[in-house]
């Protein structure tokens, strides 16, 4: 799939937001999410509408060939969801660290989603390791298939080595007022030539 198709998809099925762009070869937006008029069950949890953005852009995608990583309160719903804790029922309870990679085969995926603790305090809130973002990176693109994309959602977006990856797009997050906006970082894995 071409990022231009990614942008095209999203804004054709969702045509009551505002246009996500394609220019120069890059996805760029900003996405202004709000929130939900309900307390959050977790910190930094997806904002209202975040999710149904990100299925928007792959309309046809497998459950099976989207995971869903750090999928918090999303535990139960779209893809292969995987969570360091059961409380949300994730399909997979796993915690990510350098010694114990993901659970899966590599090439087994078509889209990584992860919206991971931001820092080591924010990890700690859910007793969890701290996942740095290079590492999420590197085991995404394991896991994914060639041609697949890797969608962070972050505050920051991770160093990676360009050629081995490729940044395509950053879609800024907004949910109002006094809030930190975040970063929606994708990166292709490259295809086999």
């Amino acid at each position: 799939m071409k990022e231009e198709t990614l942008v095209a998809n999203i804004n054709k099925n969702l045509p009551q937001y505002p246009k996500t762009v394609f220019d120069k070869g890059w996805i760029y937006g900003v996405w202004y999410c709000g929130r939900k008029f309900q307390k959050s069950q977790l910190y930094g949890e997806y904002p209202a509408t975040f999710f149904k953005r990100i299925l928007a852009m792959f309309p046809n995608i497998e459950e099976e060939r989207f995971l869903h990583l750090f999928s918090g309160t999303m535990g139960n719903g779209f893809g292969v969801t995987v969570d360091g804790s059961d409380k949300f029922n994730p399909n997979i309870i796993h915690v990510l660290t350098k010694d114990t990679p993901l659970p899966f085969q590599n090439e087994t995926f078509d889209v990584v989603l992860a919206d991971p603790p931001y820092s080591k305090d924010h990890a700690k809130e859910y007793v969890l390791p701290y996942p740095s973002p290079t590492l999420i990176l590197k085991e995404a693109m394991r896991v994914l298939k060639p041609g697949g994309y890797f969608l962070l959602l972050h505050q920051m977006y991770p160093s990676y080595k360009r050629g081995e990856i490729l940044l395509v797009g950053l879609i800024a997050i907004i949910t109002g007022f006094y809030c930190v906006t975040r970063l929606l970082s994708i990166f292709k894995k490259p295809s086999v030539a």
